[in-house]
């Protein structure tokens, strides 16, 4: 049922593969010309035959008129013959000096290689064996042939007709070897072609590589054997249902249930297996907890997977290992399968098995992740990422999503439900630590059973990397989603099955509370050149976002402050300066600064410090010379102008500008006449202030001749007090004391 729904990156079935649908996994994330190439991948197919069967036909590429070479490569280029080991130039391998070493590489190997063409180049090229071999006196036969296999995303093929080529039956022999990835050197193939090639009197052979910028492949040593009437390999086993559920590496208490266990089967042999008795074995680490046979048909040729639902249920905190073994046949050497093993735990649920990396290696914005399946409703507090060397990015986001294949609206990965995320800041402290990063959720999040759940960490787009530890192992049950432009024609959505499994997990752990900030300015505004303190709640054990592990920090700027501990993280405390200006600005004995919303002014004098009584407007007259300051104060802060400002005697000398100035009448009631007389042509404007200096009457009367001139102010709206009347000109100002009283 899982296979219907789940939407796939890429697939492409092999022959030879089992039948519940093994998928080739690609990964458009990681960069083929910076990976390096890990020795010894495995396939599921390959198990050496460690015995000597009665050889039919053989070919060592020693002349290479045997084979008949095609192709539809862009540019050309056909596979090579050679006897020198190191015309195989992957350069990953060569610097090890792990060149070919097929047992007559001596006399000649045949080779295609992707890697040496470069960027640009494609290959689509066939070696055909070029008579047709007589097979009519032998009905089981296995084809071999030893090869080496370097793997990014090439198709590797071989092909066998019975009837001169008329038709043909394609065996994709590497298609489940991992990217990146390199085979033993060399690696025996062994392929049952009874079924297509068995008392043949007209059998062909071909091999077909297609690649595009890949690594390449090498082959030698092809024969044709008798099989053994019965033979079984024994290859990977299951340690849970990958048709229907997930092979789970970790699974929590809450989750586990009674397991259905498979393994790989292949008839090697020239006999069809018929109710022949498997035995499944699970142990525990101590003891055999489980042990029992089940029968099974397996047809001449055809590799299976054998499911067995065993009704045992683990238990808590064990590491379990599933076993399969097959009943004596013709070759004991490969009649149990390769182990495998999982583990039960209290709090964690896990798709990763060992310590690969996994690459955000794109600028697009990129997330990757894993499916859980809940069987038990439950609460989710966390989840637990591994971030391994590489990684760049400071921040990424936790998604998680769900979905079910019974509801009718959210039934793939495609179409998923969005339940919650997380943003969090990746400490330094957390790559290549070789541990899991909890990442709690603001709340738990409710889990429900028959949902799938998808918890993964998504990088922001940009040039900044999040690189993952994970499972190298591959990802057989497509339970790895990736979400970018992987879709055909750089479609944007969410994909699964990409042969590997990235250290991103489910956290059941209780996680303690957040911790609350308190600060000692409730609206936390940092003044002008001041601190100010962020108290952590809980005693110990704090990591503040600046670095600091103390209970409380001094802030002395502007920024986003969080704490953190025992995983969890405090909202965010957003810490602003107050903005305060106390730039004066002296305009003919009259200081001013910028009117501010919110501020209460206070003027003072330099020398001696101290100030002035009522001057608290954002402007004031200056009665004399000398300097003066300001003090402005918003918001509880208060900022003084630094240094003093100047006022000088040719500012307040109205003697050089004036031949007479008076006010009349003094003391006034609703009008006053201010007359003055010019020594010289000057621009004029005329203030009057209070004695706070706050300014209540201004004109700006343009130029002025020389001699007596007149302004007439009403003064009605004046209330009763002490006023100052400023005649300002260019060369100087005057003053005179106004008193109105009504």
């Amino acid at each position: 049922m899982k296979k219907i729904y789940l939407s796939f990156c890429s697939i492409a079935l092999a022959t030879i593969s089992f039948s519940q649908v093994k998928v080739n996994k690609t990964s458009a994330l990681r960069a083929k010309a910076t990976q390096s190439v890990k020795v010894g991948g495995t396939k599921e197919i390959k198990t050496p035959i460690l015995y000597n069967k009665a050889i039919i036909w053989e070919n060592s590429f020693g002349n290479p008129a045997d084979w008949t070479l095609t192709n539809a490569s862009t540019p050309a280029q056909d596979w090579t013959f050679s006897s020198d080991p190191a015309i195989v130039d992957f350069s990953s391998l060569a610097a090890s000096g792990y060149l070919f070493a097929s047992t007559s590489v001596a006399d000649g190997f045949a080779v295609i290689d992707s890697d040496a063409a470069g960027e640009t180049g494609s290959q689509d090229a066939t070696i055909t064996l070029a008579a047709p071999i007589d097979l009519s006196a032998n009905p089981a036969v296995i084809l071999s042939f030893e090869q080496i296999s370097v793997r990014f995303r090439e198709t590797t093929t071989v092909r066998v007709s019975g009837d001169n080529g008329v038709t043909w039956t394609s065996y994709e022999v590497n298609g489940s070897q991992e990217e990146n990835t390199v085979t033993s050197n060399p690696e025996l193939i062994e392929i049952n072609i009874s079924a297509i090639a068995g008392g043949q009197s007209q059998v062909l052979i071909e091999f077909n590589y297609v690649g595009a910028w890949d690594f390449g492949w090498a082959i030698d040593d092809v024969k044709i054997s008798e099989a053994l009437g019965n033979e079984l390999v024994m290859s990977k086993t299951f340690t849970h249902d990958i048709v229907n559920e997930y092979d789970y590496s970790i699974v929590p208490a809450t989750q586990i249930q009674p397991l259905t266990v498979g393994a790989i089967v292949y008839n090697l042999g020239g006999t069809t297996a018929t109710a022949l008795p498997m035995s499944v074995v699970i142990n525990d680490g101590t003891t055999d907890v489980y042990s029992a046979p089940t029968n099974f048909d397996l047809a001449i040729g055809v590799t299976d997977t054998i499911w067995v639902a065993t009704g045992f249920t683990p238990v808590p905190n064990k590491t379990y290992t599933v076993t399969f073994i097959s009943p004596a046949d013709d070759n004991l050497s490969n009649n149990t399968s390769v182990p495998a093993s999982f583990s039960t735990s209290t709090n964690v649920y896990a798709q990763d098995i060992d310590n690969g990396v996994f690459r955000f290696d794109r600028d697009e914005e990129t997330s990757m992740g894993n499916i859980f399946q809940i069987f038990t409703s439950t609460d989710l507090p966390a989840a637990a990422v591994k971030f391994a060397t590489g990684t760049t990015a400071t921040t990424c986001k936790i998604l998680v999503s769900r979905f079910n294949p019974d509801d009718a609206t959210y039934a793939s990965v495609q179409s998923m439900e969005y339940i919650d995320e997380k943003d969090f800041s990746i400490p330094a402290s957390a790559i290549n630590s070789g541990n899991f990063t909890t990442i709690p959720f603001n709340s738990p999040i409710a889990l429900e059973a028959g949902w799938f759940y998808v918890v993964q960490c998504l990088k922001a787009a940009g040039s900044d990397r999040i690189f993952l530890s994970g499972s190298s192992q591959g990802d057989d049950d497509g339970s790895t989603v990736c979400y970018g432009p992987f879709g055909v024609g750089n479609t944007v959505n969410n994909f699964i099955g990409w042969g590997f499994s990235p250290a991103v997990r489910m956290s059941f752990a209780a996680v303690a509370p957040a911790p609350i900030v308190t600060s000692s300015d409730a609206d936390n505004i940092l003044c002008p050149n001041g601190t100010l303190t962020l108290t952590s709640n809980v005693v110990g054990g704090n990591t503040w976002s600046n670095g600091a592990t103390t209970d409380a920090i001094t802030v002395t700027a502007a920024g986003v402050y969080t704490v953190t501990n025992s995983g969890s993280t405090s909202t965010s405390t957003i810490v602003t300066v107050q903005v305060i200006s106390t730039a004066i600005t002296v305009n003919f004995g009259t200081l001013s600064v910028p009117a501010q919303t919110g501020a209460t002014y206070q003027w003072g004098t330099c020398a001696p410090v101290g100030p002035i009584a009522g001057a608290n407007a954002n402007s004031y007259v200056a009665p004399a010379n000398g300097d003066y300051s300001i003090a402005v104060t918003i918001a509880g802060c208060t900022a003084v102008s630094i240094p003093c400002a100047t006022v000088t005697a040719a500012d307040l000398n109205e003697n050089s500008a004036y031949a007479s100035f008076s006010v009349f009448p003094n003391p006034a009631n609703e009008n006053i006449a201010i007359d003055f007389s010019l020594k010289a042509e000057s621009n004029v404007a005329v203030s009057i202030t209070d004695l706070s200096g706050k300014v209540v009457y201004t004109s700006n009367l343009g130029n002025k001749s020389i001699g007596v001139n007149s302004l007439n102010v009403n003064t009605t709206a004046f209330a009763n007090g002490i006023y100052v009347v400023n005649v300002i000109t260019e060369n100087g100002i005057a003053t005179e004391k106004l008193v109105i009283r009504k």
